[in-house]
């Protein structure tokens, strides 16, 4: 079972150095709890791309990351956010200190209990 973890919710922004190269940096927008659950390290197709790594389930209140997507949770909204875990030190749980997590989608919006799941990759 999951129990509440602190995290921050970080949004990236892209910019263009003077070679014509990319970087993106990520910033944190506000802290959240929410319940972490490692799935599994395997394939995954979300909204028709592919992915290979660890997915992770966040589940979190609705209103604490509502404001940030505005309504919209398709992956054009989603594709510049992250999670990054707070894992205080004498946690002696598997979960590394400081994961980050994009996330795919949210799914399972559940607005009477005031809940939303993320699915994430790290």
């Amino acid at each position: 079972m999951a129990r509440q973890r602190q995290m921050s919710l970080q949004q990236g922004t892209i910019t263009t150095d003077a070679g014509g190269g990319t970087t993106e940096t990520f910033a944190e927008v506000t802290k959240i709890y929410g319940e972490v659950d490692q799935l599994s390290a395997s394939t995954l197709w979300v909204q028709n791309q592919q992915y290979n790594g660890t997915f992770y389930n966040v589940k979190v209140r609705y209103q604490s990351i509502s404001p940030y997507f505005g309504g919209n949770t398709d992956m054009k909204a989603l594709g510049n956010f992250q999670l990054v875990l707070d894992v205080p030190q004498n946690d002696l749980s598997t979960m590394s200190a400081n994961l980050a997590l994009k996330i795919l989608t949210i799914t399972n919006p559940d607005l009477r209990q005031m809940n939303c799941v993320m699915l994430c990759i790290a």
